[in-house]
């Protein structure tokens, strides 16, 4: 205490009488000082890009570059992007996309059937799709498969017909088309027909480069009564 107490007279003193504080408090606060200075660089250079404010244009690219060649947007990216809402609004999420439930009409998948006495042709379609959301999880990106066929009762009388189409708000988006298109029967009859299709769309917007892509995939069952199953991945 009594230590203390002579450091600040003498800084008093020396500020009123001799020009200024005292050699010995000139050197221990000049001691304080520094290592207060190195604390403060230490943890600001090991805290993470985003809890020090905004991330750079650098950052973003180098965060969309590991979401492109991952496909997964981790926790701390996730948080570094929202430092940057503009930017995070614009960017699929790759592995967002949300399976639609099946409508109460489609016979779940495997369930036995009974052929039917043969009836005057009819038909019935699909549309299903995948939705993804952006990094702020609104949604930005819905793809759709659909599909067409005819029966009467007994078979499938025609293979069905199937395409694909996207909707979206997000800037950049690519429809690569299909990586899988085929249609087999399931015979005799036929009773039912497979169709599988899988695409791919991309995410590339000039500034950042190609950040996002997605293979969803849709397998359908469709059954000689008009009813189907349907497999869905993301």
């Amino acid at each position: 205490m009594d230590r203390f107490h002579s450091i600040g007279i003498d800084g008093v003193q020396g500020g009123l009488g001799r020009g200024g504080p005292s050699r010995r408090a000139q050197k221990w606060g000049r001691g304080w000082l520094a290592v207060a200075a190195v604390v403060s660089c230490i943890m600001w250079s090991s805290m993470p890009a985003h809890a020090k404010g905004a991330i750079t244009d650098g950052e973003v690219r180098s965060i969309m570059a590991r979401i492109n060649a991952t496909g997964h947007v981790s926790r701390a990216d996730r948080a570094a992007l929202l430092t940057r809402p503009e930017v995070a609004a614009q960017i699929v999420d790759p592995s967002s996309g949300v399976l639609k439930q099946e409508p109460a009409g489609a016979s779940p998948a495997g369930q036995p059937r009974l052929v039917a006495p043969a009836y005057a042709t009819r038909s019935s379609s699909a549309d299903r799709y995948i939705q993804y959301s952006s990094i702020t999880g609104a949604t930005v990106l819905d793809y759709h498969f659909t599909i067409y066929w005819t029966y009467n009762g007994s078979t499938v009388t025609a293979q069905p017909q199937r395409g694909h189409y996207l909707r979206t708000s997000a800037p950049g988006i690519y429809d690569r088309g299909f990586t899988n298109n085929t249609a087999y029967a399931n015979l005799p009859g036929p009773y039912a027909y497979t169709v599988t299709m899988q695409a791919t769309w991309e995410q590339c917007i000039i500034k950042w480069g190609c950040v996002a892509s997605g293979n969803p995939f849709t397998q359908f069952g469709v059954y000689f009564d008009g009813t189907y199953h349907i497999v869905q991945r993301q």
